[in-house]
């Protein structure tokens, strides 16, 4: 089994047969969702097929892994699988002082990949304490004591995508993650998210807010997206509720759906990770206040709060 397929199968984006049974499957065949729905449908239990640390788990009891280095990436990719490692990484930095230093005082942190106002922004959460001690415990509870190296890679189409790694690479060093900061051009980095060939670790990259992010969520964070592949986990009660708030009858169901799909991705799962937000820069008439633009988005402006002197 190559790493690759494993990658796929760890990060949700593809299943793998473990025991063919009674169905004409192949051992370690991968299928997609649509497919492997359509096998239990016609075979219902005469096969075993899996997804997910689990699976991979299984497939390594029975195989296991002859070549040194396919085993150290499979322990790498199941390491970033780990909840508490990531909460490890999201206890280890000081997301105030982070967004702060990113926008040269002008930014702002958010407990969720989304702005105030934005629909997927939910105001009952907050962003994860500044708490080392807590994300050593994490650490040592998972399995690293004393840490482990990694990389972050980068964008170098924004300014402040560099600043961010500076600052996640002094933090998560401060828990003893070592992170190597791996810069990319524009056009690399994009090819490595459409590709999904890319370093194992943390991608950092920069974006424009919405005030409806469905669409985005489910073109890149989505197992029907397309970047991003094999990047991340995508746990079925995210993408319950992802692709829920695309379907809804009614705007609030929308809403709430899509509130609850970034909190678990976004917070709860610590997948994508918003490292701050600064509001656009706006113009406007001298005497006139409250007009909302560029409050949340660029793209969704309402004035009907607005009043002149």
């Amino acid at each position: 089994i190559s790493p690759r397929i494993l990658e796929k199968v760890l990060y949700f984006a593809s299943y793998i047969v473990i025991d063919p049974g009674d169905a004409p499957l192949t051992k370690n065949q991968t299928l997609t969702e649509k497919e492997y729905r359509d096998w239990r449908e016609k075979y219902e239990d005469d096969f075993d097929a899996g997804i997910g640390a689990e699976a991979v788990r299984k497939l390594l009891a029975i195989v296991g892994l002859d070549d040194e280095d396919a085993r150290a990436k499979v322990a790498l990719l199941d390491r970033k699988h780990e909840l508490d490692v990531r909460l490890a990484a999201m206890h280890a930095v000081d997301w105030d002082e982070m967004a702060e230093g990113i926008y040269d005082g002008l930014g702002a942190a958010t407990p969720v990949f989304a702005v105030p106002g934005a629909w997927s922004y939910d105001e009952s959460l907050e962003v994860y304490a500044y708490d080392t001690a807590l994300s050593k415990k994490l650490l040592a509870d998972a399995g690293y004591p004393n840490g482990f190296e990694t990389v972050i890679t980068i964008n170098n189409e924004n300014a402040a995508n560099e600043t961010c790694a500076t600052l996640l690479q002094f933090y998560l060093g401060e828990v003893g993650i070592k992170a190597e900061i791996k810069i990319l051009t524009n056009a690399d980095f994009n090819a490595q998210k459409a590709e999904g060939n890319y370093d194992l670790g943390i991608m950092v990259n920069n974006g424009s807010s919405k005030l409806d992010f469905t669409a985005n969520y489910i073109r890149l964070y989505s197992s029907e997206g397309v970047n991003y592949k094999v990047m991340m986990a995508k746990p079925a009660d995210y993408e319950e509720a992802l692709f829920g708030a695309r379907a809804a009858k009614t705007l609030e169901e929308k809403k709430e759906l899509l509130k609850k799909a970034a909190r678990l991705f976004s917070h709860d799962y610590a997948l994508v990770v918003a490292a701050g937000y600064q509001g656009a820069y706006c113009y406007a008439q001298p005497g006139v206040h409250d007009t909302g633009i560029c409050s949340t988005t660029a793209e969704a402006w309402t004035p009907e709060k607005a009043w002149k002197e």
